[in-house]
């Protein structure tokens, strides 16, 4: 079978890196000049433009009001800081690489949240001394388990792919009949 070419759209490249930064999505669109907020933005660009199928001008429109040469610069700075600066690499290669397991596999993301709430359980079981903290280990056991079992349940991406084609077939085939 051949593999289908997976694109995303700009809104999800959006999500994940302000999940990733930890920061709300509207960061991206701030009009300032403070380097690390221009620094993410062009990192968003970057990835946008390799992972979505949108002109460079679109980006830039749906990535803080700018324009495609904006976006062209953005690449290039990217590319450049990539090679020169350690924090810089590696909040690209992080991100890129969630995309792609992502795009590769769509539970990823699930399995993604279920290993940060297993951390995060650590953590509270630590802090056991704090009030209330029985009832809110309970509740992230509950969605730890909640996540596990839903994993279990996603079909894997070439399931979905067929799933996909068949259901092409079976509309072709309706509109023929």
């Amino acid at each position: 079978m051949e593999e289908a070419e997976v694109y995303l759209d700009i809104s999800t490249v959006r999500k994940i890196a302000a999940i990733y930064f930890n920061v709300e999505e509207s960061l991206f669109d701030i009009d300032t000049q403070e380097h690390e907020i221009v620094v993410r933005r062009q990192i968003v660009h970057a990835l946008c433009f390799l992972f979505t199928k949108n002109t460079l001008a679109e980006i830039g429109t749906a990535v803080g009001k700018r324009d495609h040469a904006t976006v062209h610069h953005s690449k290039k700075t990217i590319n450049d800081l990539v090679d020169t600066d350690h924090v810089v690499r590696k909040w690209y290669t992080d991100l890129s690489s969630i995309i792609k397991k992502m795009m590769k596999d769509p539970g990823y993301i699930i399995l993604l949240a279920i290993r940060h709430l297993k951390k995060s359980e650590e953590l509270f079981k630590v802090n056991k001394t704090i009030s209330g903290m029985d009832y809110m280990m309970l509740q992230l056991h509950g969605m730890i388990i909640t996540l596990e079992e839903k994993a279990k349940q996603l079909p894997g991406y070439e399931e979905y792919l067929l799933s996909v084609n068949q259901q092409h077939i079976n509309i072709q085939e309706d509109e023929q009949g």
